[in-house]
């Protein structure tokens, strides 16, 4: 809508940053190709994000998965007392403060199902910070419960926009929490492209191997 443009307009004549101003170029053309994509409070948000803000998401961005920040050495634990190695409490109350995580005492717990594959395994797929799906593999219906922060509308629109890459060793670290949670019923892990598979549905193809149990 001419709206939107104009907020859009406001909020990019603002930026000064190359990095910056390559968020706000890619948000116009997801618009353009899809509109109504980005809401005006997402806009508005972007427009008010600091250097602070931003140099912080990208740290913690590419340990994204399953749109929030996931614990991986234990139950859910009061904000103010989460370890994630790399990630300090004052990232998370930045992050908070900039409207880009779920503010909460204490962490959410949520739980993830696998689903049958057509070869009789079980697999989970969890979407990470880019067009890689962390696949888990396993031997039997499973379901794993892990403590978390969600990102807010707002940061999983900005990890839309960004360009981001997994953290492959993060990612071993949730495969080898759900080996434990599950008393080994994990077989493999990897990080995968999601191909189309005629006629409605996807194949995931591995891009790199996380996790492999030993025979």
């Amino acid at each position: 809508t001419e709206e939107w443009v104009a907020a859009w307009q406001r909020g990019a004549e603002q930026v000064e940053e190359a990095e910056l101003q390559q968020v706000w170029a890619r948000l116009l053309c997801d618009e353009i190709l899809e509109p109504g994509s980005y809401s005006r409070r997402t806009l508005e948000a972007l427009r008010t994000l600091g250097r602070e803000e931003a140099r912080t998401f990208s740290k913690i961005a590419p340990r994204v998965i399953a749109r929030g920040l996931l614990k991986v050495d234990g139950p859910p634990a009061p904000l103010t007392d989460v370890q994630m190695e790399g990630v300090t409490v004052e990232d998370l109350l930045t992050l908070h403060q900039a409207g880009l995580i779920v503010g909460s005492s204490v962490m959410h717990a949520r739980s993830f199902t696998s689903q049958p594959t057509a070869d009789g395994k079980h697999a989970m797929l969890l979407a990470t910070c880019s067009d890689l799906r962390l696949v888990l593999f396993f031997n039997a219906p499973t379901v794993i419960r892990l403590g978390e922060i969600p990102l807010t509308r707002v940061g999983v629109d900005l990890l839309r926009l960004g360009q981001f890459k997994p953290d492959e060793q993060f990612a071993k670290s949730v495969a080898l929490a759900a080996a434990r949670e599950t008393r080994e019923a994990l077989e493999a892990a990897f990080l995968c492209r999601l191909i189309p598979a005629p006629p409605h549905g996807y194949q995931s193809v591995p891009v790199t191997e996380i996790y492999q149990r030993n025979p």
